[in-house]
């Protein structure tokens, strides 16, 4: 299609979206029955921790947004684009709108319409966690102001380009967690024609810098100087080349460049009409990342690894049916290296993950062990004494572990403050607490080190903290660390199958996870061994002994209760 046309195309497409906009207004002219105010804040409610998990970061402060009546738009498009007559630019501007000056969303009446709507909500609310990432942008890089600030026009293209970039990537990964990768596509759909190129580009600088040099390398570069010209032209510090596989009879190959996978089949294989062995048309599927590994397995299917949200994730492309073919099958901390033999997938420490019926599953001898990493962190094994702290030294352990990796350094928190806080966060004064109210506590009053409320023999139901130690604790709490459920808890012990392989995967994932039953334990490694009940063990650290030691899994499924882990998100 010429340019002229595109244009032409795209601006019919702007003009439909008003006429939907006006339509939308005209149902009670007024009133404007449909536009729920408690519903829409709702929406942005939910999703502003949606955006922070796919970006790593958190709001500094809570973002202001805004869902303007018709004429506001109208207003404020006179106001941002003076003597804009383009119909095209104002209907882009009718999905959602950062506002730099005044550090607020504004979100169109199209796009309020749909949040309340059913048929393309998902879209809407992909459209809203795009703009609420530029308000996080702001809070954390000045965006916008920088963008303004800037006196070079190739420059302030870059800067754009960037804050696009930033919050291109939070779209999509929300698309994902919303609706698979059937959303992911269906929102990349937006940024195919020429006028999205900027966004384009800075998404895939950025993807590829988290990649290849890690998330807090990605938010240095947005704190920092621009990129040189060269490094943003190729889209990434490394130019990711196309990563090839082709089936053990030769005839299939797989392509993968940039976020795109081609299979090409022979005619022979494919059904197509002609000559035996004539190259079939290659079918094309669309990737939430750039793909670093492809491999066929043993029953045809194409397994591609991507780099998704800081881990390595094994996608499974079939192509029997397109609409459906890309599901996420598995997660892992580390990087994998394919063989087609049988499917597996051998990551670099031995460890399999054997393809099979649809699924990557943990194969014989697979396991994990975070021993190393805590011993490099320099967080130790620490006794509970006498008293039945249990659960909040596991608790303990979690959110340390979680501080420490964030910082590189070893943070061990107070024992004793967590003991307080959850006290203080339910109302009660009692030694030793249930995960849910140390997550309380610590979403409350965070916790200060160690050195700060050192831990005591015995149990004082009036000792309170000191100012020094409540004001690091508050400091320490604006680094955010998260806590994720896999089984909250529930009068009747016990895990599913899916439960044990949450663990698993957590644990493959990097991070330690806190195991709740008579007596708490913080799982940090696994071992896959199908002569032990239930096909392995946890290795668990023991407050109670001050030593690790192993439970199977037949123990873990009977006996556990509440599971949960701790994940820090921000710098």
């Amino acid at each position: 299609m010429g340019g002229h046309s595109c244009r032409r195309s795209t601006r019919l497409a702007a003009a439909f979206v008003l006429a939907l906009t006006f339509a939308a207004q005209a149902q009670e002219p007024g009133s404007r029955p449909w536009k729920d105010t408690a519903r829409l804040q709702a929406e942005v409610d939910g999703l502003v921790p949606r955006v922070e998990r796919a970006l790593g970061l958190c709001f500094r402060e809570p973002p202001k947004v805004r869902f303007p009546d018709i004429d506001e738009w109208r207003r404020m498009v006179a106001r941002e684009l003076p003597g804009e007559r383009d119909q095209y630019r104002a209907g882009v501007l009718l999905y959602g709108v950062f506002l730099v000056p005044e550090r607020e969303v504004w979100i169109g009446e199209y796009v309020a319409f749909h949040l309340l709507g059913e048929s393309k909500r998902t879209f809407a609310r992909c459209a809203l966690a795009h703009e609420l990432a530029h308000a996080l942008g702001e809070q954390h890089f000045q965006f916008g102001a920088r963008h303004r600030a800037e006196p070079d026009a190739t420059a302030r293209l870059y800067r754009k380009a960037l804050s696009e970039g930033f919050a291109v990537m939070a779209e999509l990964r929300v698309a994902h967690e919303l609706g698979g990768d059937a959303a992911v596509r269906e929102a990349l759909e937006r940024y195919r024609g020429p006028a999205q190129l900027v966004h384009v580009r800075g998404h895939r600088y950025l993807q590829n810098l988290e990649h290849e040099h890690g998330r807090e390398a990605m938010w240095q570069a947005l704190a920092g100087a621009l990129p040189r010209p060269v490094e943003f032209a190729r889209g990434s510090w490394r130019e990711p080349g196309p990563v090839v596989a082709r089936t053990a009879d030769g005839t299939r190959d797989a392509t993968a460049t940039h976020l795109r996978i081609e299979v090409a089949a022979r005619g022979s294989e494919s059904g197509a009409s002609g000559p035996a062995h004539a190259p079939a048309r290659p079918r094309v599927w669309d990737l939430p990342a750039p793909a670093r590994r492809l491999a066929f397995s043993a029953d045809g299917a194409l397994l591609a690894a991507v780099g998704v949200d800081g881990a390595l994730r094994v996608i499974d492309v079939r192509e029997a049916a397109p609409a459906t073919a890309i599901r996420s099958l598995f997660c892992g901390a580390v990087e994998f290296t394919f063989t087609s033999q049988g499917g597996e997938v051998v990551d670099r420490d031995g460890t399999k993950v054997v393809f099979a019926r649809d699924q990557l599953q943990p194969g014989p001898g697979a396991s994990v062990d975070l021993r190393p990493e805590l011993r490099r962190l320099g967080l130790p094994i620490r006794k509970q004494g006498t008293r039945g702290t249990c659960s909040v030294f596991t608790a303990a352990g979690a959110y340390e572990f979680a501080l420490s990796r964030a910082a590189q350094r070893g943070v061990v928190l107070s024992v004793e403050f967590l003991n307080w806080a959850a006290n203080e966060a339910v109302g009660r004064v009692d030694d030793g607490s249930f995960f849910a109210d140390v997550v309380a506590g610590y979403e409350k009053h965070g916790a200060c080190r160690e050195a700060a409320w050192p831990y005591a023999r015995d149990f004082d139901p009036g000792s309170t903290p000191g100012p020094a130690a409540v004001a690091e604790a508050a400091a320490l709490r604006t680094r955010r660390a998260h806590a994720h459920w896999i089984q909250p808890w529930t009068p009747q012990a016990g895990l599913r199958s899916e439960h044990l392989d949450a663990i698993r995967t957590t644990l493959q994932r990097g991070w330690p996870v806190c195991l709740g039953s008579a007596h708490s334990t913080l799982a940090v490694g696994y071992r896959d061994d199908a002569s032990l009940p239930g096909g392995g063990v946890l290795l668990v650290r023991d407050s109670a002994t001050g030593s690790d030691r192993e439970v199977d899994f037949e123990f873990v499924q009977k006996r556990v209760g509440d599971v949960f882990w701790v994940e820090q998100s921000g710098p």
